[in-house]
């Protein structure tokens, strides 16, 4: 019974919050799809693909895959601060969905 008069009390909030928490939501997941579609389009555009050399340095990378040592870095890091510079559809895409995550 004490839940009824919760809600009977601010009827209106509850259905602000449920609102905007629906709204953050379907805007991280908008966020998301643009990634994705980014990504897409940047994979499937040889034009939009990095002509510039790898910045990991080769000496020693391919003894350490091949002997099961533990490389750093050789994935990425997609919380670097160093990739959140570009102009790109994904950095953009990427940007957007970071605020819409903190948003919720």
């Amino acid at each position: 019974m004490e839940d009824d008069g919760i809600e009977s009390e601010n009827p209106t909030s509850v259905k602000e919050l449920a609102a905007e928490g629906r709204k953050h939501i379907e805007d991280t997941v908008d966020a998301a799809f643009q990634i994705l579609s980014a990504t897409n389009d940047e994979l499937c555009d040889p034009a939009l693909w990095s002509t510039t050399a790898s910045a990991t340095p080769d000496n020693g990378i391919a003894n350490s895959i091949l002997g099961n040592g533990h490389t750093e870095g050789l994935n990425g890091d997609v919380s670097d601060p160093s990739h959140d510079m570009g102009g790109s559809a994904l950095d953009e895409a990427r940007l957007r969905y970071k605020s819409s995550v903190n948003s919720l």
